[in-house]
């Protein structure tokens, strides 16, 4: 158990520089100084990322100790969601041509960032809402791993675009966030699991009845008594 904890939390930091490095990757190296305060907003989602992903890698390995029923059913809901999702009509040739052109003037104007958007997000080739839901799957996925999305999105599209992936950035997001959702939702099942275990042994003691007490020990012999007395009683 220590050390699962310990690949955890060293996953943890791993995935928090990674994920700096993956938001500043395209940004020029004048530019990252003005960025300076965005270093907190992604390191601890990077680091949850890390050790969620370091967690469902060794439930992988180690099936029989770290699977539980839980996490199983967890799991296979947040499939079968991504699966709705995928079933879905994708995007016209026409949508990824506008993104292309996008692009081609934020590369010309030297792009555009903008964190107050509600412009929905592409993933594997379907439109996916930030903040509205366009369709009733995509109502399931944004509960399902809206995070997870949202986080995969951030670190594959340059922040220079604005948050719109091409059609192949569309498919990674998609794959980053079904294994980072999955990852959530197995440890997050594992963790139910266990507090109902918990209190199903809580519940299964035995309660003692109020007002209710342990008898004391006592010597039989009284306290300042003769041990010779004691033995003439015996012999009698």
């Amino acid at each position: 158990m220590r050390t699962h904890l310990t690949l955890v939390l060293a996953s943890g930091l791993v995935g928090a520089a990674a994920t700096h490095w993956l938001f500043y990757r395209f940004l020029p190296p004048s530019e990252i100084f003005h960025w300076s305060m965005v270093d907190l907003v992604w390191l601890i989602p990077g680091a949850i990322a890390g050790g969620l992903s370091a967690h469902l890698l060794a439930v992988i390995a180690r099936p029989r100790r770290w699977v539980s029923a839980g996490a199983v059913v967890c799991v296979a809901a947040n499939a079968a969601v991504w699966l709705a999702f995928l079933c879905t009509a994708p995007l016209s040739q026409a949508e990824f041509q506008r993104i292309d052109a996008r692009r081609q003037e934020a590369d010309s104007t030297g792009g555009l960032v903008n964190f107050a958007t509600d412009q929905p997000t592409v993933v594997a080739g379907r439109w996916h809402g930030t903040y509205g839901v366009i369709n009733f799957a995509d109502g399931f996925l944004t509960m399902s791993a809206g995070p997870a999305i949202g986080f995969a999105n951030t670190i594959v599209v340059p922040a220079r675009y604005d948050g719109e992936a091409t059609k192949r950035e569309s498919f990674a997001i998609a794959g980053l966030a079904l294994f980072l959702s999955t990852a959530f939702w197995t440890a997050a099942g594992g963790l139910a699991t266990s507090a109902m275990q918990s209190l199903r042994r809580r519940s299964a003691q035995p309660k003692e009845p109020p007002g209710a007490t342990t008898p004391l020990l006592t010597d039989r012999r009284a306290p300042g008594g003769d041990g010779a007395s004691d033995a003439r009683h015996s012999r009698a």
